[in-house]
């Protein structure tokens, strides 16, 4: 009878044993399971983080991103360190007409005691600056262009153009204003008027330049536009909409002027509008990287 007993609780035992085993094996399963997806979430992080630090880069192209940290209201896990960072180089070409960029992005996602889930991104980027000799006019317009009184013209003019905004600036009109140095309405436009200023005139307004406005580089309108008064200009100005040039206006540089509609641009009084190409050259230089695109993308592994 105790044999019967001392082998009935050894198979118990070993069947506990066995049950034990197999409960342990199915716990570290789950576990690793449970590791591995958390895993594999935060390496998607970081992927994501990478991806982060390529659109900030290219929003301000050329500059590189300084390694940043999120927290977690941004999607940070729990406890975890989440930061991302780039560098954009030259790459050397003998390319006349484009440059060429790398930018080198990473995402980081580290957690308590752990290594750092990492994704690292390159980008290839091609820019393309304006060309000068996309202006060759003093004064150019969809329209026709009426002078009255004393009006001087230093350069050829050209009425009834097809006018394209991108082909002069090789870029959108959406890309300028967003590259913008300066955002103005015509309620609070105002100096400065340097680099890029865009002008955003709502439906049915004009904006009226009167006074002693001093500005250089790309003035652009986005709607009908009345300059008058004594004011001096060195670079370009787009006017997308009707212009009327009155007063004391000297511009030096390129206008141009159009809208979907053939609008007439009239110029009278005293205005001088001269043909200057340096002044057009240096009015590109504010674009610097107006158009920009990736050419080649790589998850480095």
């Amino acid at each position: 009878m105790t044999t019967k007993k001392t082998i009935a609780l050894a198979i118990a035992l070993w069947a506990v044993a066995v049950l034990a085993i197999i409960i342990a094996s199915l716990f570290m399963k789950v576990t690793n399971e449970r590791n591995l997806v958390k895993r594999h979430i935060n390496t998607i992080k970081s992927f994501w983080l990478a991806e982060a630090a390529v659109s900030e880069s290219f929003a301000n192209f050329p500059n590189s991103v300084s390694p940043t940290t999120i927290g977690q209201e941004q999607g940070c896990p729990p406890e975890a360190t989440c930061s991302y960072q780039a560098t954009v180089d030259l790459i050397p070409s003998s390319d006349p007409d484009h440059k060429y960029y790398t930018i080198n992005a990473n995402g980081q996602v580290t957690l308590p005691g752990g290594l750092p889930l990492e994704s690292d991104l390159l980008i290839t980027v091609q820019t393309e600056s304006p060309d000068a000799s996309n202006f060759q006019h003093a004064i150019e317009s969809n329209g026709d262009i009426t002078t009255k009184g004393s009006v001087d013209i230093d350069g050829s003019e050209n009425p009834y153009a097809e006018l394209n905004f991108s082909s002069f600036f090789t870029a959108t009109q959406e890309q300028i204003k967003e590259s913008a140095d300066h955002l103005y309405d015509e309620n609070n436009f105002s100096e400065p008027v340097d680099g890029i200023t865009w002008v955003e005139v709502s439906s049915g307004g004009e904006l009226k330049t009167a006074g002693n406005l001093q500005g250089t580089g790309i003035l652009i309108v986005n709607g009908d536009c009345h300059m008058s008064g004594t004011e001096n200009f060195e670079g370009i100005i787009y006017v997308i909409g009707g212009l009327t040039i009155t007063g004391t206006v000297d511009i030096n540089g390129s206008v141009l002027s159009g809208s979907e509609t053939n609008i007439d641009t009239e110029l009278k009084g005293n205005p001088t509008v001269s043909y200057d190409q340096t002044a057009i050259e240096e009015a590109l230089s504010s674009l610097g990287y107006s158009s920009k695109a990736v050419v080649a993308w790589q998850q480095m592994l």
